[in-house]
């Protein structure tokens, strides 16, 4: 009967179990750990008005509308909350959210937490955004537009997704709809691309030849996670803006390779061309050797760190496995490396001998550091543009330092 009500608080009421609620433009529950069901007498109009919403330790709370699959769920994807400025969702672990998250692409605030049937998100004015899968629901196993509302977020400038560990798989043409996307980073997801086989797609989840899914992307950091070298290559691809590669603890990688220049990939998925993997076809995923990284010649700066059989290409030859890789350049450590590089930092460095190379013999390496690992031999007769040398405990290279010291002295 309060037809102008616009703000409503119900605040540490113990015994109600149901809520029906008139369109708002602010709604806040807080502590009520009976609520079971909150309903609006307008699902749409609540929809089209609600700027704020804010749920708060309802432990009971099973049922709120506004989160259930309705009718016109396909025309919702794209903004069912066009007002919404402010979401807040913390301790409700039995809360059925079977809409795709954020509803709306103009928040300043997201947090959600501690729901069980949805993973943890955490957002500030639509730039930054990170993804949780903390108490993440095992059944959950591919990111994708039932889950993340992907055009809700073409502003997002910063993504992070940690721990998500059941999770396989992330959407291709999701990820293709962050059209400003700066800095991504995928950080203790184990399982996540472990395989280059992952579960069937749908065709909306293609990737073709022309496009570009990631056209903003500069920075890109991989950390504990299970990633293939072919569905790493599949994302350095599609980053034409990439300049920032971070890879930590990725045990399944085991050689970074320079992409040929001007060489375009065209074995991408299009149309009817489907595979097991959903992503590529049989030619493409055959056309690359397991565990290999094909890189991009426009990287600036490259960081790897505790990954145990990674190796950069010491040859121009092309590779037809790792059978016959250039022994003689593994021994040597020689590592061709782009031209544009600035600076290369690597952490537990894997073997005895680094010598850096480049394109056509030109370098802008600026900055090297090598921190511990087994590195006995330096050899920088290529770096000719270095300005800042750091070496931290690698014990065996002592000697060759106090050489080296003495020789710029």
């Amino acid at each position: 009967m309060l037809r102008f009500l616009k703000r409503l608080k119900l605040s540490n009421m113990q015994r109600v179990r149901e809520v029906l609620v008139p369109p708002l433009e602010e709604l806040v529950l807080d502590r009520m750990p009976d609520l079971q069901i909150c309903s609006c007498t307008s699902v749409g109009d609540m929809k089209s008005s609600l700027r704020v919403l804010e749920i708060w330790s309802c432990s009971a709370l099973e049922v709120f509308d506004l989160f259930q699959k309705g009718y016109n769920y396909k025309t919702e994807l794209k903004s069912p909350m066009p007002s919404l400025r402010k979401l807040i969702v913390v301790g409700c672990p039995r809360l059925q959210v079977q809409t795709p998250l954020p509803p709306s692409a103009t928040l300043s605030k997201l947090i959600i937490t501690s729901v069980s049937t949805i993973m943890s998100m955490e957002g500030l004015s639509m730039e930054t955004l990170k993804l949780y899968g903390y108490g993440l629901p095992s059944e959950i196993m591919a990111l994708n537009d039932k889950i993340l509302a992907f055009s809700n977020l073409k502003d997002i400038k910063y993504l992070q997704i940690l721990s998500c560990k059941s999770m396989t798989s992330i959407s291709f043409k999701g990820l293709s709809q962050l059209i400003s996307l700066k800095s991504l980073k995928i950080e203790y997801c184990r399982e996540l691309f472990s395989s280059d086989v992952v579960p069937e797609q749908t065709h909306e989840d293609k990737i073709t030849a022309n496009e570009v899914a990631l056209p903003s992307l500069e920075s890109l950091c991989i950390r504990d996670c299970g990633i293939t070298g072919k569905l790493l290559s599949l994302m350095l691809q599609h980053s034409p803006a990439l300049k920032e590669l971070t890879l930590y603890e990725c045990p399944q990688l085991k050689q970074l390779k320079i992409e040929e220049e001007g060489k375009v990939q065209s074995n991408f998925i299009s149309g009817s061309e489907t595979s097991s993997s959903g992503y590529v076809d049989d030619a493409w995923t055959n056309s690359y050797v397991d565990g290999v990284v094909h890189i991009p010649l426009n990287l600036i700066r490259i960081t790897i760190g505790k990954c145990p059989h990674l190796i950069f290409d010491g040859s121009r030859e092309d590779l037809v496995g790792f059978t016959s890789l250039d022994k003689d350049a593994q021994e040597k450590g020689r590592c061709l490396l782009p031209q544009s590089l600035d600076q290369l930092v690597w952490i537990d460095y894997p073997q005895k001998t680094l010598r850096p190379c480049f394109v056509r013999n030109l370098t802008r390496l600026r900055k090297l550091e090598v921190i511990e690992g087994s590195l006995e031999y330096l050899q920088m007769d290529s770096c000719t543009a270095l300005e800042e040398l750091e070496i931290e405990n690698c014990h065996l290279l002592i000697p060759v330092l106090a050489h080296l010291l003495q020789y710029l002295a």
